[in-house]
């Protein structure tokens, strides 16, 4: 990967007096380059825009005591814009970054720069000058300067430079330097070979990709090539033997020096020290995986031991128009249950459920353990859910509202990102939580379903003509939730193409537009808002918990 063809004008340091500023006479011999470094290169180069001939960035690295050598490790893109005109280097976020990277590897220092293009230029100096300035350069050493050309259908080829100053006005000095070429080479250890001979061998597959090995099947790679060279030796030195190959005194005297440093073992103890080595690996192993399952089982206790409550079965009341409202709406208080429950079977955090019922007093547990008038201590509205969640110190805090309680069951989990990744991705899905809540659920549903929450048998003018005309005001809002539903969501999810919290209270919604809206196709009538039931439904916990919750006929007939 070396311009080993070219000639250059290689000139001594110093070159007459220095200027202010200037870098002291002590260059770099040698630069050794990590294969790591050249990937990120190279994957920057491929995610450059269109209309760039070139990307750069700070190569970070390693240098000896005296200067003389130079490791790249590392390094990191620093946005550009070129034209023929002019150049543009982002320097506060060149500053930053260095600064973090620093930070996070105090072992390395800044050591140069990179670009994707085998051209010098005017650009190329004044870019060089930066980077070997006092303060934020690689000052009093030069800075080193790489270039690997990036060309389509040809093989990369990788040049290193110093600089030197030249004689120009000062006018000039900031974009002129002569760039001097220093020899470099490409270094890597054995763990970097094998990753580098993995990633080689998928160039031979239709799909360019290849798995990663066990340690046995390296194992086995690295005997059978062990084998092949012995063989190879073997075949050499019988030819040399019978007359048949040259001898080579010097190769002859390499093969016994080596074979004068194998130890001499007898098999059988080379096999029960083998047998021992693997025994030793496999107790190593599985006490890895015994402090893994631990330490994830000491996570998992100390989040929280979560309460939840619902409603299950059919509620007593009176038949007439109130007591009716009263029934329906104490079952539409499921969908807090079949949410929350699906929320905590994806992120397998543990949780006592108490089945709830529905009765002329409020919510109360299907076990009798405690009363409707009791629970309102615990949620003064008397409806479901609510979560109870018990702290280490043996607190326990109550609380309730969808959105609230899916908020803070998907905060325990922060790397699954199911409230969002950024503040605007957030906001958006407690957006959607807060209108399925309060619009689609309150408004809609509630007038749908329990119409007395809009009215009263006690005021005059109530009747059952009133009743029906809330019951139909609310149909027709969640006909236009739904319609609204089906145009905001997006491909497989509510929000930002990824499961959110935002998907859960969904799924019962689609159920209740078959069982109380007589929507006998929904597929049919909203596909989009089907496509996302239909992936919420393959995340792992979601289908178990709307079954447990009885909806597995609905289920069955959505798959």
């Amino acid at each position: 990967m070396s311009a080993d063809t070219d000639t250059f004008l290689h000139l001594s340091r110093p070159l007459g007096p220095a200027p202010v500023g200037a870098q002291p006479t002590t260059s770099p011999l040698n630069v050794a380059i990590q294969p790591q470094a050249l990937f990120s290169i190279l994957d920057h180069s491929l995610r450059r825009n269109k209309d760039q001939d070139r990307v750069i960035g700070t190569l970070l690295g390693t240098r000896s005591e005296d200067g003389t050598s130079v490791s790249i490790e590392n390094c990191y893109a620093v946005p550009h814009t070129e034209t023929q005109e002019q150049v543009e280097v982002d320097m506060d976020y060149q500053k930053t970054m260095l600064s973090l990277h620093l930070r996070a590897n105090p072992r390395e220092v800044l050591v140069g720069w990179y670009a994707t293009s085998s051209e010098l230029n005017t650009f190329s100096a004044l870019i060089q000058n930066f980077y070997g300035q006092q303060g934020d350069g690689t000052f009093p050493h030069p800075a080193v300067h790489l270039t690997v050309s990036t060309d389509p259908g040809q093989p990369p080829e990788s040049r290193t430079y110093i600089s030197a100053p030249i004689g120009v006005t000062a006018e000039r000095a900031a974009d002129s330097c002569l760039f001097i070429p220093v020899p470099h080479e490409v270094k890597y250890g054995d763990a970097e070979r094998s990753g580098l001979e993995l990633i080689s061998s998928a160039k031979e597959r239709d799909d360019r990709t290849i798995g990663i090995v066990s340690d046995v099947e390296s194992l086995e790679r690295n005997i059978e090539y062990v084998l092949e060279m012995l063989e190879r030796v073997r075949t050499y030195v019988s030819d040399v033997l019978d007359e048949e190959e040259r001898p080579s005194p010097a190769l002859g005297q390499f093969l016994l020096n080596t074979l004068s440093l194998a130890p001499r073992v007898e098999a059988a103890d080379i096999e029960r020290d083998f047998n021992n080595h693997i025994q030793d690996v496999l107790m190593v192993s599985y006490l890895a995986s015994t402090i893994r399952t631990q330490i994830d089982l000491s996570n998992r206790l100390a989040t929280a031991a979560l309460t939840t409550g619902g409603t299950e079965g059919q509620q007593n009341g009176a038949t007439d128009g109130a007591g009716k409202g009263q029934q329906t709406g104490q079952r539409q208080r499921r969908n807090t249950q079949q949410t929350t429950h699906a929320l905590l079977e994806i992120l397998s955090i543990p949780f006592e459920a108490i089945k709830m019922a529905g009765g002329p007093n409020g919510a109360h547990p299907v076990d009798g353990s405690f009363t409707a008038a009791e629970y309102r201590r615990i949620h003064p509205a008397g409806y479901v859910a609510a979560l109870k969640v018990r702290q280490d110190d043996g607190t326990e805090t109550v609380i309730t509202e969808l959105p609230a309680i899916l908020s803070y069951i998907a905060s325990l989990s922060p790397e699954r990102e199911l409230l969002g990744h950024t503040p605007l991705e957030v906001a958006q899905v407690i957006e959607w939580i807060a209108w399925l809540s309060g619009t689609l659920h309150g408004q809609g549903y509630g007038a749908f379903l329990r119409n007395v929450r809009f009215a009263s048998a006690e005021l005059p003018g109530t009747n059952e003509e009133t009743l029906a005309v809330i019951k139909e005001t609310g149909r027709k809002k969640v006909l236009w939730c739904y319609d609204r539903v089906e145009a905001r969501v997006g491909e497989g999810h509510a929000a930002h193409e990824r499961l959110t919290i935002a998907d859960l209270p969904l799924l019962p919604f689609w159920i209740w537009g078959r069982k109380h809206l007589s929507v006998d196709n929904m597929a049919a009538s909203y596909p989009r808002y089907t496509a996302v039931i239909k992936e919420l439904l393959k995340v792992p916990g979601v289908k178990e918990a709307v079954e447990q919750e009885g909806h597995t006929d609905w289920v069955r007939q959505l798959l």
